[in-house]
């Protein structure tokens, strides 16, 4: 059932506005995240394929596009690259990343208390410093608009919560519930520590609502940028609690098939 009002794709509306407010509710059996796939710790080996299919699955996301659009050259994807590649490096060495099909899809996450591995301090400042001018304003950008959500959404409980910072599938593996797989590791780990889990995104916001997450801010990015002459980029903070022992049950024992209800909130 669609907004009378405002439609799903108009993105010139932000999706907490309170006419477009109107949310998908899944109930119990939608929560059933099992899938035939196998999910394994990602490997070094593996990271330039994890790397590669991040790179592709989010070639036509509008956030990444406001991105790019700072650098029509591309003189800096080589260096944002490597960067992607320090990143799941760093993931790796602390564990906290997981594959399914040697990197095809993947995804990384941090824990409270987590410092950072060898590389970051070493290699990230030099990339930061190799960004075109506007690109790093667009980056500086992003970060203050997350950094005023994180206030106002979670304040000092953010400490305590897990954040997911990569999940990405290879446009060709698309469609298997790797993703829904790969989410479901995390949020048992979640799960049994009784710890929340936030992220980001611009595009993806109907997955993340289909495996119970809500989301809870939004910013909307260069509507002051003289620079940018593209549609309007939002992004999206979503947030899932974590579940009772009651309710993973639930999610184990019911069916695949979706029972869906609209509801206006």
């Amino acid at each position: 059932m669609s907004d009378p009002i405002f439609s799903q794709h108009d993105e010139f509306t932000p999706l907490l506005h309170p006419e477009k407010r109107r949310m998908t509710y899944y109930s119990c059996n939608r929560d059933k995240l099992n899938v035939p796939a196998k999910v394994k710790r990602l490997r070094y080996v593996e990271i330039p394929r994890a790397v590669n299919a991040g790179n592709e699955a989010m070639a036509n996301d509008s956030f990444q596009r406001y991105l790019d659009d700072a650098d029509p050259r591309g003189r800096y994807e080589p260096s944002r690259t490597f960067g992607n590649g320090v990143h799941f490096w760093d993931s790796v060495y602390h564990g906290r990343a997981f594959t399914i099909d040697n990197g095809d899809a993947a995804i990384t996450f941090t824990v409270p208390g987590q410092s950072n591995g060898p590389l970051v301090p070493l290699f990230l400042p030099l990339i930061g410093k190799l960004q075109p001018a506007e690109y790093q304003k667009r980056v500086k950008e992003t970060a203050d608009a997350l950094r005023t959500i994180y206030k106002s959404a979670f304040g000092d409980r953010i400490k305590d919560m897990i954040e997911i910072a990569t999940l990405a599938t290879a446009p060709e593996k698309q469609g298997r519930g790797y993703g829904t797989a790969l989410v479901q590791i995390v949020h048992e780990m979640a799960d049994a520590q009784g710890r929340a889990i936030f992220l980001f995104t611009s595009d993806a916001y109907g997955f993340y609502d289909a495996v119970g997450y809500k989301m809870v801010g939004e910013a909307l990015l260069g509507a002051d940028n003289p620079k940018w002459h593209g549609g309007p980029v939002y992004i999206r903070v979503m947030l899932r609690e974590p579940m009772s022992l009651s309710r993973q049950q639930c999610a184990k024992d019911a069916s695949l098939a979706p029972s869906v209800h609209s509801l206006a909130v």
